[in-house]
């Protein structure tokens, strides 16, 4: 039995959906949206646009009955009502296009996903194709598809109700009047309109919903992702305890009763003890690298003096933790010790 997904999804699944091109988007939404704007720019400019078309036909009519040459009068008139309208269909598209890209912004945020770049071998495969027909998915589409055809019939029989009177009184000597009702076509159209845009709207927040539960994860998911993100707990334990026991080893404990500590200065890092009843001084502690940076941190917290010296620190690294130093180190060393003790001195 599978464990049930109760858990949110992490930072890191989120991610990784949206770089495979899983976000959240509802087409018909756009749809409806687009089909909003374009349908509200052609009623916005209907008055102009009818305005110009009469303009242009008796233009182009007084131009091929009084002109010399009516051919190609009637090839202009052509020309003029195809850029006319071309430029109209133009405008209205940029606008839609317009929209659509604001919407899916706006539901999407920017976000680029090569994922959805790469090709699916698995929608080639037919029985997937099969297993995709018979999915949950297909049968909510279709539960919305006649839910919709529902809605949309009781839209066009409802005004057909409200203005079955009008519509069989407009005889063919009244077209006048017929011309006046494009104001009840226009609330018709916008009735539909309003219908694409409830159903658009549900359907974005069906598309969050099943995005967000696609994404939830059961607990022993979370756990392995996690182990993946910030490693096996029990092999970062295994590493604390290697670090402590390395840091053990270097003698850094002992570090607050060094006298200075001399570094290469990025490598290595060697902590000497000595006072005037020692016979030579004592390395106590040493380290490369990371244990090496720590001991100069501690050795900066505790105010003991740091030296720069490449080849000596080098020198004293091969030297043994509790041991003396070897006595062709002694002369530098105490160099280093007596100029230490001056600028305490001098301090």
């Amino acid at each position: 039995m599978s464990e049930e997904k109760t858990e949110q999804a992490t930072e890191h699944r989120k991610r990784e959906a949206i770089r495979k091109g899983q976000v959240v988007k509802s087409q018909e939404l756009v749809a409806a949206v687009t089909m909003a704007v374009s349908f509200a720019m052609l009623a916005a400019s209907l008055p102009f646009l009818v305005e110009k078309f009469i303009g242009l036909l008796r233009s182009g009519l007084v131009t091929a009955f009084t002109g010399v040459d009516p051919l190609g009068a009637a090839q202009g008139f052509i020309w003029d009502l195809m850029l006319f309208g071309s430029t109209t269909l133009l405008g209205m598209m940029v606008a839609s296009a317009a929209a659509a890209a604001l919407l899916q912004l706006a539901m999407t945020g920017f976000v680029f996903t090569p994922g959805v770049l790469t090709p699916d071998l698995n929608k080639l495969n037919p029985f997937e194709a099969v297993k995709r027909w018979f999915s949950k998915k297909i049968l909510i589409e279709g539960v919305k598809i006649c839910l919709k055809t529902g809605v949309v019939f009781w839209v066009c029989w409802s005004f057909w109700k409200e203005h079955l009177h009008e519509m069989t009184t407009l005889g063919a000597s009244q077209l006048a009047y017929y011309l006046g009702r494009l104001e009840m076509l226009k609330g018709f159209i916008w009735r539909l309109i309003g219908v694409q845009i409830v159903f658009g709207a549900a359907d974005f927040g069906y598309q969050w919903w099943e995005h967000r539960q696609s994404l939830m994860m059961t607990k022993q998911e979370v756990k392995e992702e996690y182990k993946r993100q910030e490693g096996d707990p029990r092999i970062k334990a295994q590493r604390r305890a290697r670090a402590r026991k390395m840091l053990k080893s270097s003698g850094i404990q002992k570090l607050d009763e060094a006298r200075v500590v001399i570094t290469n200065p990025t490598h290595y890092a060697v902590a000497l003890k000595y006072d005037r009843n020692m016979e030579a001084p004592v390395v106590i502690a040493k380290g490369a690298d990371a244990i090496a940076l720590e001991i100069r941190k501690r050795a900066g917290a505790l105010e003991i003096p740091i030296v720069e010296d490449k080849p000596l620190a080098r020198a004293l690294f091969k030297v043994d933790l509790d041991s003396t130093i070897p006595p062709a180190l002694f002369r530098a060393v105490a160099e280093i010790l007596l100029a230490v003790t001056k600028a305490e001195d001098y301090l």
